[in-house]
């Protein structure tokens, strides 16, 4: 309680106090920096982060438009094969 009176709250919401020494001269005090981040630099990881994870599923969303465009020719529409489809009419004589 004591150090938030001398200290700024901002050392003391970022730093803790590892050691204290006290002389006929002067009171030194030895602040270690917690693994803590601010506010702002969260902030800033965030949109880092939602930016690199759009980017990456556009980079998907591209890969497989061209997967699915690379099988295109092997999907059939409708039923049976093309093939059987012909073979077909021919066999039933219907004019394409």
């Amino acid at each position: 309680m004591l150090l938030r009176a001398i200290l700024p709250d901002v050392l003391i919401d970022n730093f803790e106090v590892v050691n204290f020494e006290k002389t006929d001269s002067r009171f030194d005090i030895y602040l270690d920096e917690k693994k803590v981040m601010m506010r702002e630099d969260k902030n800033a990881k965030i949109k880092e982060l939602k930016t690199r994870i759009a980017t990456l599923e556009k980079q998907l969303g591209k890969k497989k438009a061209k997967e699915d465009a690379d099988d295109e020719p092997k999907k059939h529409r409708g039923k049976g094969k093309p093939k059987e489809k012909v073979e077909k009419l021919i066999a039933s004589n219907t004019v394409l």
